[in-house]
């Protein structure tokens, strides 16, 4: 009878943490492609303003400003 036990709560708590690491993964995997798409957003430049105040920079803040002929010479370079 204690065994059965053991072995229920085992799995209720594998299965809790199978569920907590989803998430943490899926969380990193969004993370990853939200920088990803402002990379590319970047490269274009065509990062919009709304896109900036989400990555915590002001509006009025030169960003793109001269950024993009920066880094399109660099990776040319």
């Amino acid at each position: 009878r204690e065994n059965e036990d053991l072995k229920r709560e085992y799995e209720k708590y594998r299965r809790e943490f199978g569920n907590f690491k989803m998430r943490v993964l899926s969380f990193f995997e969004n993370q990853v492609d939200t920088f990803r798409g402002n990379a590319e957003e970047i490269e274009r430049g065509t990062l919009g303003v709304a896109s900036l105040k989400v990555a915590g920079l002001r509006e009025d803040e030169p960003f793109l400003e001269g950024h993009h002929e920066a880094l399109t010479e660099e990776t040319k370079g």
